[in-house]
């Protein structure tokens, strides 16, 4: 790699992760942790009932956040009240469950998602 090569990867590393503290201090101030990233595959989750929900207006509707852990840690998972992920923890959650163990397929229009037992 040139010099120039050299000197461009550095400062783009640097850029990065000036981004990465950025975003991570602006989430803080709005009071948010790390949101969820969903993954294709199963996803395993449990719901913080003690934490209040908070809803916020996203870019495609409503979506309500939940304070969730998995077992990498504590994340905000954001859903939006059309979905039908919504649906189920709702339902779960008014049966009195917490954890949830939910398939993704598909990507795009073609996602789906499947409530394991």
């Amino acid at each position: 790699m040139t010099n120039e090569g050299e000197e461009l990867k550095l400062w783009a590393e640097n850029e990065a992760k000036r981004l990465a503290e950025e975003r991570t201090q602006k989430m803080k101030e709005k009071g948010y942790r790390e949101f969820y990233s969903w993954r294709k595959g199963e996803n395993h989750f449990r719901i913080i009932m003690s934490e209040p929900r908070r809803e916020i207006e996203g870019t495609y509707g409503k979506q309500i956040i939940f304070a969730a852990t998995t077992g990498t840690g504590m994340f905000d998972l954001a859903v939006n009240v059309r979905s039908p992920v919504y649906r189920m923890i709702v339902n779960g959650l008014a049966k009195g469950q917490a954890d949830f163990n939910i398939l993704k397929s598909g990507e795009g229009k073609e996602t789906r998602y499947e409530q394991l037992e």
